[in-house]
């Protein structure tokens, strides 16, 4: 009897993002002449199949096929009605004589399926009865046999061969169909990003990673193009990454540096995305907001305040508007303060207002409140919240800038 040793290492290589196979003889990309067949035995692969995937329906014909689980949960079904799971300790057999449709696929959703597929030529050919009363239909048709100027991708699918890569060679997009299995190049017809990807992953709807914002193409998806106003605040000290190798929809975390020289840790998309800013400067801006929106509105009813002053009661107020006798309080003392405070302004008939800004509360609620608060002594004031906001923080970049 004839022996012939293949080692492990020496056999051929498929992967793609749902399969990684080896095979002992010529099989998909690989080919070796020295390594078509074996007497009979004419495909011995080791596959894993990633889980939920498989070998989708597909055509065989005078052919014995053989598949051995070595992990995991196989799948089979074919164009004859069979369905069947089989695992570790079982063998699937099927006669593919005048044609047959089957899939083999990875029946688990969590874990890999690891099996033997073998192939064995039979010794007589077009031996059993035709399938079609079975379902089974034309393989042109269908894309299963290949049919240059009929099914080729290029005929089938113009667009998507529009966007072939010469990186290629010598495959042009109408030597291959929709079904095809090849891993190739394309060549994006919106940013010139050039990217390889399974022909009938294609054709169901994968795209190019960089415009899926996948991937970072420098000079056209990168942070340094779509938000160069932010490369002022870049810390280009403490990040071990360039605003040229990240996307403005990244998660990772990024040192920022304002300009008023604080440095704070902040993700990339919250940054971009979200809009948000330095949180010293948020959190100096928001501990004086109180008295800001107090001066705001005031102001837009024409009243004059008196900030801090101790001119009344002998200690400070933070706001009193002298010609409403109100006074109104963002900040809390100690509670011997705040019953003297309280005793004072009784006996001098001011009515006194506790408004401090409550923990995570937003600007917007906190103003509506001081409306509210206005509004408790007669004082109106019916302005869009959200415009008033924004005017306020305004003045407080304007005040910042100055100081």
């Amino acid at each position: 009897m004839k022996k012939v040793i293949h080692k492990a290492d020496t056999r051929g290589h498929s992967q793609y993002d749902w399969l990684d196979s080896y095979h002992t003889f010529s099989f998909d990309e690989y080919f070796d002449s020295n390594r078509i067949n074996f007497g009979a035995l004419r495909v011995l692969n080791d596959d894993k199949v990633a889980p939920g995937e498989g070998f989708q329906t597909h055509p065989h014909k005078n052919m014995e096929i053989v598949s051995i689980p070595l992990k995991g949960h196989l799948q089979h079904g074919d164009s004859k009605k069979n369905s069947r799971i089989i695992t570790v300790g079982e063998i699937q057999t099927m006669s593919a004589g005048t044609g047959i449709f089957h899939s083999e696929m990875n029946a688990s959703p969590v874990e890999p399926v690891e099996f033997l597929q073998i192939w064995i030529m039979p010794r007589e050919r077009n031996t059993l009865i035709s399938t079609r009363s079975g379902g089974s239909k034309c393989p042109y048709c269908s894309g299963y046999i290949f049919s240059k100027g009929f099914n080729d991708l290029q005929t089938t699918h113009p667009e998507i061969a529009s966007e072939w890569s010469e990186k290629n060679l010598l495959l042009k997009p109408d030597e291959a169909n929709a079904k095809s299995r090849k891993n190739v190049w394309w060549r994006c017809s919106k940013c010139g990003n050039e990217w390889k990807s399974v022909i009938n992953a294609r054709v169901k709807g994968t795209v190019c990673p960089v415009c899926a914002e996948r991937e970072v193409l420098a000079g056209y998806n990168d942070l340094a193009t779509t938000d160069s106003q932010l490369l002022s605040e870049w810390d280009y000290e403490q990040n071990r990454i360039q605003p040229t190798e990240v996307s403005r929809t990244s998660a990772k975390r990024a040192w920022w540096k304002c300009r008023h020289g604080h440095s704070w840790s902040m993700k990339i998309n919250e940054r971009t995305i979200l809009g948000k800013g330095c949180r010293i400067c948020e959190q100096e801006y928001l501990s004086v907001f109180p008295a800001f929106a107090l001066s705001y509105y005031s102001h837009m009813k024409g009243l004059k305040i008196e900030l801090g002053s101790d001119r009344v009661l002998g200690i400070p107020l933070d706001t009193y508007i002298p010609s409403e006798q109100v006074a109104i309080e963002v900040n809390s003392g100690s509670e011997d303060m705040e019953i003297l405070k309280e005793h004072l302004c009784q006996q001098r008939g001011i009515k006194r207002i506790k408004l401090p800004m409550k923990t995570n509360e937003t600007e917007i609620a906190y103003a509506q409140r001081i409306k509210a608060a206005f509004q408790s002594v007669h004082i109106f004031i019916t302005s869009d919240t959200e415009e008033d906001v924004g005017t306020i923080r305004n003045v407080f970049e304007n005040w910042r800038n100055s100081q």
